[in-house]
């Protein structure tokens, strides 16, 4: 199954190029970008503006999913933490590193029936 679904992918890829290299030969003509506050403007085909934003767009993209997964392993990590320290007070184990135990409270005095 796994051979199957690289093979898909591979042949994705390929469609991909062949698609992107088309687009390439076709588009050749030249265009001048202007940016608002500037006066001056970048000359280039177009294909390199279009699959410059492309790309730019995918890195973003990343960056923005790859931030909201770190908020969110942050998040895992806060209650593995808070899980670890409830074990260890369920356990016994209070986070004392030294080994001491508890010493359990002194047992209330007998009463006895002193009324002879």
């Amino acid at each position: 199954m796994q051979s199957v679904s690289r093979f898909l992918r591979l042949c994705l890829l390929l469609i991909a190029f062949c698609a992107i290299a088309a687009f390439v030969a076709v588009n050749r003509q030249p265009v001048t970008l202007y940016l608002w506050p500037f006066k001056s403007g970048l000359t280039a085909q177009i294909w390199v503006f279009v699959l410059g934003s492309m790309a730019g767009g995918m890195i973003l993209g990343g960056l923005a999913i790859w931030l909201r997964l770190l908020g969110l392993r942050a998040r895992l990590w806060g209650v593995e933490r808070a899980r670890a320290k409830d074990s260890r007070n369920a356990s016994g184990n209070d986070g004392r590193n030294d080994g001491e135990k508890d010493i359990p409270a002194p047992a209330p005095p007998a009463v006895t029936d002193n009324h002879n």
